[in-house]
């Protein structure tokens, strides 16, 4: 038996524990208590058939949940245990502000433990890995950082910062770690002309700069942060063309590096496979 089945599960911006499932086969789950060995595992009345999309209520950051595929015959031939982590963190609405900006916060609402408490900390760092270190490694598992303060939905920053949001134990350790960069960008597409501008942004760090590429379909469609950047500069208000490229992504860079993705852009009128 492996542990290979195509699906993907996720917390929504409700809050939701999700599974989406892209596997033809049966597959079911179950919420466990501790890790299970999953082979030759005999599934009960206990156990629920997943749909497209399955919404699970009442799962709590920390669960495990036991997802297994069958055969034709019942009989499980894959399965895994997911442990349910805090899942993404995202920017809604960035505004300008009289002293900077603002940002509305999305993520961090999946149910913790009693006991358990969301923080956050502001830190000067854009990347979300330096020498090949994540943020992640950073906190996990240790004492939360002076300075860490309750985590709030709306976030006032002056410069272009990273969030980092913890899930912390009753204890003050930290157990999860995520992390989004807050950042000011307004960019403007002109499809007729098949260029694109980036009218206003903040202010980036000295030697870092912004940058862009384009993919179509069927193209390899994002570079990876971290990665050697394979795109051209773009300077605030300097106005290029998208190359006849459906798609164009708007980046940071540094010393040749892409360090984040910050926005992609549909550049047809017609464009709606994504």
């Amino acid at each position: 038996m492996n542990d290979e089945i195509m699906l993907w599960s996720f917390i929504d911006e409700n809050g939701t524990y999700v599974i989406q499932k892209e596997d033809e086969r049966t597959i079911m789950y179950k919420v466990v208590e501790d890790d299970i060995d999953l082979r030759g595992i005999q599934i009960d009345e206990y156990w629920s058939e997943v749909n497209e999309r399955e919404e699970i209520e009442g799962v709590k950051w920390g669960d495990k949940v036991a997802i297994v595929a069958l055969d034709e015959e019942g009989k499980v031939v894959a399965g895994r245990v997911d442990r349910v982590h805090m899942g993404e963190i995202w920017t809604g609405e960035v505004q300008k502000t009289e002293t900077g900006y603002k940002a509305n916060i999305e993520g961090a609402n999946i149910e913790l433990p009693e006991g358990y408490s969301y923080k956050y900390i502001l830190i000067d760092q854009l990347e979300n890995q330096v020498d090949g270190r994540w943020i992640w490694d950073r906190y996990v598992d240790k004492k939360v950082p002076e300075g860490a303060q309750d985590f709030k939905k709306e976030i006032e920053f002056n410069k272009p910062q990273t969030m980092v949001v913890m899930v912390v134990d009753k204890d003050g350790k930290v157990r999860d770690v995520n992390e989004v960069l807050l950042n000011y960008i307004r960019v403007e597409i002109d499809m007729n002309k098949g260029t694109f501008i980036i009218k206003e942004a903040a202010e980036l760090p000295e030697g870092y700069s912004y940058g862009y590429y384009g993919y179509n379909e069927g193209e390899e469609w994002w570079q990876e942060e971290g990665s050697i950047f394979k795109g051209k500069i773009i300077k605030v208000g300097e106005e290029v063309s998208a190359e006849e490229k459906e798609v164009v992504v708007v980046c940071i860079i540094k010393d040749g590096k892409l360090v984040r993705n910050v926005t992609g852009i549909f550049t047809k009128k017609n464009y709606n496979n994504y």
